[in-house]
């Protein structure tokens, strides 16, 4: 439950990096956050529950890019991108001649 509440963005890739080595191991992980940006690149699917339903789960890309209030704040920056990753590879593109 909020594993990157109050954290840096040191601990953050600490933690980034245990989740996973847990998940190439094949260890199951649940994790509950309203840190959007650090699900976007954590998970492998992201779902939402609402007045007591769980919403059906996707990957992050299809579940965050198509959000309003439930998207990374990088997506509202560059609109699309759900990732600091992504984003970045978008403006270095758009520089190019």
């Amino acid at each position: 439950d909020e594993p990157t509440c109050g954290l840096d963005g040191g601990w953050r890739r600490r933690i980034m990096k245990i989740l996973r080595e847990g998940r190439d191991q094949g260890t199951g992980i649940l994790m509950v956050t309203h840190d959007a940006e650090f699900a976007a690149e954590a998970s492998d699917l992201c779902g939402l529950l609402f007045h007591g339903r769980a919403e059906p789960p996707e990957e992050p890309h299809a579940f965050f890019a198509g959000g309003s209030y439930y998207m990374p704040p990088v997506g509202r920056l560059v609109p699309g991108c759900v990732t600091l990753e992504e984003a970045a590879a978008r403006l270095r593109e758009a520089r190019r001649p």
